[in-house]
Parts: C-alpha cells; structure tokens; sequence
C-alpha cells in the first residue's frame, strides 16, 4: 500500500466520525497502536443496501459497523493482511451508519489502507455478510455466521442464517494454518445452532470457517 496522509483525521472516537463519501475508494491511516478511524454515511431509500470492503492492508485492521446509536451490527476480523468485508442486505429504506476501522492487537503503519461502502437496491452476494464478533448471539439476515462466547473454553456455539438448505465443512484454524478441528453440519434453510467442541484445544487465538468463509478470530481459553 502507498504511504499517505490521512485526511480524515482526526476521527479517533464516534464522536468526531468523518463523513465517508460513498461508491468509491477512500484512504486513510492508523498512524499508532491507539489510533482508531470512524467514519459515518447514510444511505438512501433507492440504494439502502451496503457492502463495506476494507482492502489493501498493511497490517492486520480490522472493521466493525454499528447504527445510527452505536450498537455494533457486524464484525470483520479476518486474520493477517486479508481484506475484511461486511454485507448488509437491509430492507431498511435508508439509515445512518457508523463504521470504525482498527488495528488488532494495536498494530498501525505508515502506509495506508483503502475502505469502500458501496450501496444498490439489489442484493449484495459474497463472504462477509454479517459476520460476528460479540460477546452474545448477534445474527445478521442473509447468509450469516455468529459465534458465541468468545472467548471460548469448552464448548463454541455456531450461529447460522443460511439461504439454502446443505452440508457445510466447519474447521478451527490455528495461528499456523492448520486445520485442528474438523466437523460436518447439515445446515438448514434458516436459522441454525451448532456446537462446536474445543476443549482439546491449546489455549491461543484461531479462525472459525464454514466452507471456506471467515467468520472471526475466536480466542480459547483454558
């Protein structure tokens, strides 16, 4: 990613969020370990749904979106520098939005990341749609995946609105990129829960995949 100035700044808290022109591509820096971007936009009543890409990473950022009162609606928190994604297929004719986007573990660069909110009247299509991070079932309409507890020590419970009935591979991926557990759901059209067992893993932070869709980093514990 090319080296830049931050324009936006500054935007450290929701307070102070910069208004995010939409439909195309914006960049910004987190120049320390407590700097955190939050930008605002609002979409219409003719393009209310929105797909927040978050690319050309330096470092491993992460993004979070919330509503117009500041509750969080989806996580993206993919490991490394892989871009993040968030898809909200809202039949709301037209909102404001809060999106922060954060270094994990307080990482930053120099160089500058790029972050896009495109809006459609149709449906958006792809990995990322609503992914959670919480700390209690949070679940987005639409092909969405949530976790909970996280952190986890026993026993992970797998939150599912599929858009069709299938199969899915479900695999807990360590900081090596192995695949230490492996289990096969037969998931329904709709909303689904499956457990996960984890207590034979070593305590330390892991990736929760369904065929191939990052969910978020799960943390377990002992």
């Amino acid at each position: 990613p090319p080296t830049c100035t931050d324009g936006f700044e500054s935007d450290n808290t929701r307070g102070t969020a910069k208004s995010l022109p939409l439909n195309v591509a914006n960049t910004a820096l987190i120049s320390s370990s407590s700097d955190k971007d939050w930008f605002t936009f609002t979409t219409t009543s003719a393009a209310p749904k929105l797909k927040v890409s978050l690319t050309n990473l330096p470092a491993d950022y992460d993004v979070k979106l919330y509503n117009s009162s500041g509750s969080t609606l989806a996580t993206s928190q993919n490991g490394g520098t892989t871009s993040e994604t968030i898809i909200r297929n809202t039949a709301t004719t037209g909102a404001t939005y809060y999106v922060q986007v954060y270094g994990y573990g307080g990482v930053s660069s120099t160089s500058c990341y790029t972050l896009q909110v495109s809006t459609s009247g149709t449906n958006f299509f792809g990995s990322g749609q609503g992914l959670m991070a919480s700390t209690k079932p949070a679940i987005e309409v639409g092909g969405s995946f949530g976790v909970y507890p996280n952190p986890a020590k026993d026993k992970l419970t797998l939150y599912v609105n599929a858009e069709e009935s299938s199969y899915r591979q479900i695999t807990m991926i360590d900081a090596l990129g192995r695949a230490v557990v492996k289990q096969t759901a037969q998931i329904q059209k709709g909303m689904n829960t499956i457990s996960l067992n984890v207590a034979s893993l070593a305590p330390g932070m892991y990736i929760a995949k369904i065929n191939g869709y990052t969910a978020v980093k799960v943390q377990v514990v002992k």
